[in-house]
């Protein structure tokens, strides 16, 4: 059964290996301690956020037999729009591993995060 919930600082490892695998599965093949080194494919593209496990907390997880199979990032950031400045959250890293894709936990991932943004 899947789990569904924020991550935590100690998940850091496994959303690395999830993103990189991903977005990179021709590169990365799922494995846990290659795909979550720092030289990785998402430590290298997007360096201030994943060179960093203090933002592991603002990502939104599907979780399968203890492995992370999802993930939705929400970043809070402020942006102004005519003169006036607004709280934002940008949504990115939206994915699921390629082996758990068309069942649906992204549909899962998207509404939860879009609903805590509110």
């Amino acid at each position: 059964m899947t789990e569904y919930r924020w991550a935590e600082r100690s998940d850091w490892k496994a959303i690395l290996e999830a993103a990189n695998h991903a977005f990179a599965p021709d590169e990365h093949t799922g494995d846990f301690d290659e795909d979550s080194s720092e030289e990785s494919y998402f430590p290298r593209i997007l360096p201030k956020i994943y060179q960093n496990e203090e933002t592991a907390p603002l990502h939104y997880l599907a979780v399968d037999e203890g492995r992370v199979s999802g993930l939705v990032a929400s970043f809070p950031t402020t942006t102004v729009v005519a003169g006036e400045r607004l709280s934002v959250i940008g949504i990115g890293t939206v994915s699921t591993v390629p082996d758990r894709r068309s069942e649906g936990n992204m549909k899962r991932l998207m509404n939860d995060s879009l609903a805590a943004a509110k």
